[in-house]
């Protein structure tokens, strides 16, 4: 596999973050396009552009996505922020590419406030359905 180090260097670098920051998470999978860690209520999926990958260097971060154990689908964790900053009404769209540690602090966010809002994983997926009908 032409990106094997790549990928080997990237979980590397993402196991020792999330060890000196939670501790509580481990290694689930890797591919080309993610990279997923789990703990008893979630799952982290990092994604990654390969089409933008140069050999030899590393891999180019896309963005943070969280699986919870009543959601059966990824969701992006700075749609997730954003739905909570906005009361659960809505989120808004962002393009930014954001480093590893400004996404793990939007996870930190999360962290906080999700139980502030217990039917939030209800009210996020009707959101959805409506903004994207099809």
């Amino acid at each position: 596999m032409k990106y094997f180090d790549l990928i080997y260097d990237e979980c590397l670098r993402i196991n020792k973050i999330l060890d000196s920051r939670y501790k509580s998470f481990s290694f689930l999978e890797s591919s080309l396009y993610k990279i997923i860690y789990e703990n008893e209520d979630h799952m982290l999926i990092f994604g990654y552009y390969p089409e933008r990958y140069e050999y030899g260097k590393s891999m180019f971060l896309k963005g943070l996505m969280i699986q919870t154990a009543n959601m059966n689908v990824e969701s992006s964790l700075v749609q997730i922020v954003s739905f909570f900053k906005n009361d659960c009404k809505f989120f808004e769209e962002d393009k930014k590419k954001y480093s590893l540690d400004e996404l793990l602090n939007y996870y930190d966010f999360y962290r906080l406030h999700y139980k502030n809002y217990p039917d939030w994983e209800f009210k996020y997926q009707k959101y959805l359905k409506e903004k994207y009908p099809w």
